[in-house]
């Protein structure tokens, strides 16, 4: 048997927007820098760059730039996972606390809902939906028989496609550029095909960034109207904690 705490979802979760936030900075900077890449094979390609000082001058800015960008890129986004996936933890915990009936993992799953293969394509989608819609057993403003009939909202399902469209662009990409031809030519264009896919798949990715953090923020205030509502129709606040789960 597992008790779980309430945990005021708002400063993990201002903390979350906040990372966030400075992961689309880093998104934005990827992108500036991929353009930046394109363009300088385009130089090459079409003749632009005749020289070879020319030539290694603005491919040596290019690398220092990417560098740069994907050095930022990795330093935020690790953390931003862990984070991301605390915040859900405790989320999910809340909504245990609150006794929210009929959700259907305990609050590590949504954890493992990302790595178990051919799972991780939906899980974690109904999941965050469950996160959003459970808070109508308390919040119950809509005429629904339960807050599982309820459909998931405009955010959740641009955040889960965005993230699963960018995901398939980065491996195409990725696959891509480990089987290049031997031709210079070739690779040159190959480069730039590889880049305009990986614009699109920034593209897609700040848009998932920024849906989850309409995600996060409504959580965060759709709990706390929750907890309010619970508590004000139990006057023992205790008998909320004493809410377990097996």
């Amino acid at each position: 048997m597992k008790t779980y705490n309430y945990t005021n979802p708002t400063k993990p979760a201002k903390f979350l927007i906040f990372v966030n936030y400075a992961f689309i900075v880093s998104l934005i900077l990827s992108f500036l820098a991929c353009i930046n890449e394109t363009i300088f094979f385009n130089s090459v390609l079409n003749g632009i760059l005749s020289s070879e000082e020319e030539i290694m001058a603005d491919a040596c800015f290019s690398d220092l730039l990417t560098t740069i960008s994907n050095s930022i890129y990795i330093f935020i986004y690790i953390p931003s996972i862990i984070i991301f996936y605390v915040w859900q933890y405790r989320a999910a915990a809340n909504a245990q606390y609150m006794g929210i009936p009929y959700i259907d993992q305990k609050p590590h799953w949504g954890f493992w809902n990302y790595i178990i293969p051919f799972w991780c394509l939906y899980k974690p989608y109904k999941f965050m939906k469950q996160l959003w819609n459970c808070t109508e057993h308390f919040n119950n403003t809509k005429s629904y028989s339960s807050w599982k009939d309820l459909p998931a909202p405009l955010c959740i399902k641009i955040w889960w496609g965005t993230f699963l469209i960018s995901g398939l662009l980065n491996r195409i990409s990725h696959r891509w550029e480990m089987r290049l031809d031997k031709n210079p030519d070739a690779i040159i264009e190959s480069y730039i095909s590889i880049n305009h896919l990986d614009l699109l798949g920034f593209t897609f990715l700040i848009v998932c960034t920024i849906s989850e953090i309409i995600i996060v923020r409504g959580i965060m205030n759709r709990q706390i109207e929750c907890f309010k509502n619970a508590n004000n129709s139990q006057p023992n606040v205790n008998v909320l904690s004493e809410n377990t789960i097996n």
